[in-house]
């Protein structure tokens, strides 16, 4: 199943991977948590009420050996602090109870995460990064087809983007490059697959330097993060300081933008980060962002949508009432 070596190994993964949000960009975790459906009340207890996308919840999870376990001699079960969430799975624990026993180990914590919550997909489950150690422990390296079989939530599928339709406002991006036509695909997945999206723009911002591929990888990135901005942690200030990359740039994005389409397409930069300023009220960061969006569209916007929407936003906010 993977490759074992018997001795413990220290932790390898940062102290600050929570609050860092280091694991966003790590491999898919795998769906080796048994028994959740049982504890969904103890679950949820890390979480909170359901909400429209659901939870995205780091946690340290406790693998603790169970050698005397009537019905599994090879169980492991999993708490998060002093709360059982479940077991490992029959055919991991087989593998990983002798490294435990050889290493004289009755524990040791591994990274991993609680998705669920959803209205439409209420239960919640844990998923594991095996490998990712938060104490010493066994040093386990799992294989590419048990990865593929296993993990969850963010693996990109070549097969699926590929069959997928670019959505509204990317059918442009389709006629330049092969990476943007990756791109509109990308807007296609479901909300499930959020963090794939945010992943895979992050890494492509690092690398590119044309403005208007990376215009395209903006507004991937922007709209994943403002659906997750109640998600994971940290999404909100990521979602903000990317509008502000991405307006930073639109200098040079813009005659792209003219030279390719002949103006400025709807951008919902401006629209998203000043509806979430508006709901926080911080009603004066919300007209700036309503005046520059107004700003870079000028006399090129190639719709009305845009520059309407951000008019009645901004006429709003000045002539809201104070409280």
């Amino acid at each position: 199943m993977f490759h074992k070596r018997p001795q413990l190994a220290p932790p390898n993964v940062p102290t600050d991977w929570v609050q860092s949000n280091a694991w966003i960009s790590w491999e898919a975790p795998l769906n080796v948590v048994h028994g959740e459906s049982h504890r969904q009340e103890a679950i949820a207890q890390f979480c909170g009420p359901r909400k429209d996308h659901g939870y995205l919840v780091p946690v340290c999870a406790i693998l603790r050996r169970e050698r005397n376990n009537p019905v599994d001699r090879n169980a492991i079960r999993v708490d998060i602090g002093v709360t059982q969430v479940g077991y490992i799975a029959k055919e991991f624990a087989s593998q990983m109870s002798p490294l435990l026993d050889k290493g004289k180990c009755n524990e040791f914590t591994v990274a991993g995460v609680i998705t669920g919550g959803a209205f439409d997909a209420p239960s919640f489950g844990v998923h594991l990064w095996l490998d990712r150690r938060v104490s010493p422990g066994p040093s386990i390296q799992i294989e590419e087809d048990i990865r593929l079989q296993f993990g969850v939530w963010w693996e990109y599928d070549p097969r699926r983007a590929a069959t997928a339709e670019p959505t509204r406002g990317n059918e442009v991006s389709g006629t330049r490059t092969l990476k943007r036509v990756a791109l509109g695909r990308w807007t296609a997945f479901a909300d499930s697959e959020l963090l794939s999206r945010v992943k895979l723009a992050r890494e492509f911002l690092q690398t590119e330097s044309d403005p208007l591929e990376r215009h395209f990888a903006f507004n991937v990135l922007e709209e994943a993060l403002y659906k997750c901005r109640d998600a994971f942690p940290s999404a909100r200030d990521e979602f903000e300081a990317t509008c502000e990359k991405h307006h930073q740039e639109m200098g040079q994005i813009h005659p792209g933008l003219r030279s390719l389409i002949g103006g400025v397409p709807f951008l919902p930069t401006y629209k998203q980060i000043a509806i979430m300023k508006t709901k926080s009220k911080d009603y004066a960061a919300a007209e700036d962002w309503c005046r520059c969006g107004l700003a870079v569209y000028g006399d090129d916007a190639l719709e009305s949508e845009g520059i309407d929407d951000l008019n009645k936003r901004l006429a709003k906010l000045i002539n809201r009432k104070p409280t």
